[in-house]
């Protein structure tokens, strides 16, 4: 049975947009390295990883700024995408993406999530469910919801302001998921890593 990758998304416009890519070694002593990953003529989608003792950072056209810090090799701490072969049977590397948000730099952990309007109409969904909102009230709340998912204010302002959820705690539900930004960032990351080991080996 085929694994189904959550990030196919990014994974598809990732690949699509770095198959040329080729690693260029500015700098390996040690634990500090700048690495560059980029197709040959261009720096469309090119970025650099940097790595320093405890830390890790990627810049450029994919994920600037994000700094992740956990172990002295940082790059080696990454080398968990490749022990799963093709998990997912599309190539991708393996990211553990919730597991690596939670080693960002203060500065930059916000930036891994952003809102999530699908995220939204999932919490709402599964209220009236479990609430046991019949099919046809309920189809008409999601309806409703969707028209004020635009941004997380408004549907703030209206799950406060609509008498089906005025006696839930909505202020607890979540609506960020991870960022798309973030995801391709954690892609280049993997790539960078997998280039690199190759090379060494």
């Amino acid at each position: 049975m085929t694994n189904v990758n959550p990030y196919s998304k990014q994974w598809g416009q990732f690949k699509a947009s770095t198959t040329d890519h080729e690693l260029v070694v500015l700098h390996d002593d040690g634990l500090y390295r700048h690495l560059r990953m980029k197709e040959p003529g261009t720096s469309l989608w090119s970025w650099n990883v940097i790595t320093w003792p405890g830390y890790l950072t990627i810049v450029g056209d994919i994920g600037s700024g994000f700094t992740f810090v956990r172990e002295s090799d940082m790059l080696g701490w990454f080398h968990d995408t490749t022990r799963y072969g093709d998990y997912y049977g599309d190539g991708s590397p393996f990211l553990q993406a919730d597991y690596w948000a939670e080693k960002l730099t203060s500065a930059c952990r916000d930036a891994a999530r952003s809102y999530d309007p699908e995220m939204v109409l999932n919490h709402i969904r599964e209220a009236l469910v479990d609430r046991g909102v019949v099919p046809s009230v309920r189809n008409g709340l999601l309806e409703s919801a969707k028209l004020h998912s635009e941004s997380e204010e408004e549907i703030r302002d209206w799950l406060y302001s609509e008498p089906a959820f005025r006696d839930a705690d909505t202020w607890e539900w979540d609506f960020r998921s991870l960022d798309h930004h973030y995801l391709l960032a954690c892609y280049a990351i993997a790539t960078t890593q997998r280039a690199y080991a190759e090379r060494a080996a």
